[in-house]
């Protein structure tokens, strides 16, 4: 099971939410690979950047590496694994400079399907307005000691396409997919009643 973020949509709320609940989710045959697991690791390499024959080179030592950490999680009695890295959609700063949310989201997901060679069953990604998630992104950026916007990129996101579906390439949205709303949530809730499942329907845009 993927879980691929978005950024700014309680991905961390949510990621601690799992963390906190390690231990019963292994006892119960589930494990989780999460940022801290990811990051700085061999498998870091799992939300680099599609394309290129450079790339794909590199992915063949990462796909047979995946392949054993895996087989190491089934022989341990782990029959499920949740990756959760909003990374793995791409960076903010990557849909900043191109003034759309996470434009390499088909190819990205095309190649994570290879790199698990079929063993995706299903993917999540949870979803916020389109004005107050570029907003929190800016402020984001800002916090972490970035510059304030300026009058071009406000304009670029003012007049860029509306919706999440920006990669030409991104596929319909198959069965296996799973999105959901961010609602607010008053600071005490737990981080399940900051999420609620997207009306049935239309993929959201």
């Amino acid at each position: 099971y993927l879980h691929l973020g978005a950024h700014r949509t309680g991905t961390t709320a949510f990621q601690a939410f799992l963390q906190a609940n390690r231990a019963r989710l292994a006892a119960r045959g589930t494990a989780l690979w999460l940022p801290a697991d990811l990051r700085g690791g061999p498998l870091e390499a799992l939300a680099a950047r599609p394309g290129g024959r450079a790339r794909a080179l590199a992915d063949l030592p990462l796909k047979r590496h995946l392949a054993q950490a895996l087989a190491r999680l089934e022989a341990a009695g782990h029959c499920r694994l949740i990756v959760s890295e909003e990374n793995l959609l791409g960076t903010m700063a990557g849909c900043l400079a191109a003034a759309a949310p996470y434009p390499q989201a088909g190819a990205r997901l095309a190649r994570l399907g290879r790199l698990f060679s079929g063993r995706i069953v299903r993917v999540g990604i949870g979803l916020r307005g389109y004005d107050t998630w570029w907003a929190s992104v800016m402020a984001f950026r800002l916090l972490r000691g970035g510059p304030v916007p300026d009058a071009a990129l406000l304009d670029r996101l003012a007049r860029s396409p509306r919706g999440w579906a920006t990669d030409p390439r991104a596929p319909a949205p198959p069965a296996w997919r799973r999105r959901w709303r961010t609602v607010a949530a008053p600071p005490s809730a737990s981080p399940p009643a900051a999420g609620r499942p997207a009306a049935a329907g239309r993929w959201p845009r």
